[in-house]
């Protein structure tokens, strides 16, 4: 009889550890309708498949882009501004953005292949947007520089539901006007070293902790389950 139950309780756990397609199902809709991309969107918080792409944002950076439309019909320029170890840098694009799909356009007008999904957003003033290819990449942007406990648990929701590592913050020091432009000969202060050693031991201890819960949380999860419905079966 107890065999049985076993057999049972692992059955079962086997679809409970996987997340509800149907608790999912709002989370990994594609937004609807074009959303207005002009104006200013921090980085809040990524998302991937990948230990490396994850740990990556653990490193002291802060970033936002400044989104404007152009003559050119559903034609945007995206200007990207990076902060990092007391350093700014930026970078200017052009992106095409229709039926909820943004597409970069390099200098001949000519659209990448790195297609960039819109999907539906769990407050008023953020943006979703999920990589799909080699890397799957979930990132979350918004207005505000920072969002609240239950937007970012919303956020985790989404990355979980595409069986992504948990989300990441980027850096919250958006002080852009009191920086060093990063023009490729800028050497960084030497008291900003011991922060940059340090960030790569943090990026590199990312990984390992990455690899690690991915590894041990099924067996993990099982055993606690198991535990817990065997202890009321009696």
């Amino acid at each position: 009889m107890k065999a049985f139950c076993v057999t049972v309780l692992v059955l079962n756990y086997i679809s409970v550890c996987q997340p509800s397609s149907l608790a999912c199902e709002r989370y990994l809709k594609t937004a609807d309708s074009d959303q207005d991309l002009t104006g200013k969107w921090y980085l809040i918080a990524m998302s991937s498949n990948s230990c490396w792409a994850t740990a990556f944002s653990v490193l002291p950076f802060s970033t936002y882009v400044n989104i404007t439309a152009i003559e050119e019909a559903n034609v945007y320029e995206a200007t990207f501004s990076l902060k990092m170890f007391g350093q700014c840098k930026n970078l200017t694009s052009k992106i095409h953005y229709g039926k909820s799909t943004i597409t970069e356009i390099d200098n001949k007008g000519a659209k990448s292949n790195n297609v960039m999904i819109v999907l539906q957003r769990r407050c008023h003033d953020c943006i979703v947007i999920k990589s799909d290819g080699f890397t799957d990449i979930l990132v979350l942007l918004s207005k505000r520089t920072s969002i609240t406990a239950d937007e970012m648990e919303a956020f985790e929701i989404q990355a979980e539901c595409r069986y992504l590592y948990k989300p990441q913050v980027f850096g919250s020091d958006h002080d852009y006007e009191n920086c060093t432009v990063d023009d490729g000969k800028t050497e960084y202060a030497s008291s900003e070293i011991p922060h940059m050693r340090q960030a790569v031991l943090n990026m590199f201890s990312q990984v390992f902790t990455c690899v690690q819960d991915r590894v041990l949380y099924y067996p993990r999860a099982a055993f606690q389950w198991v535990q817990s419905t065997w202890s009321n079966l009696w």
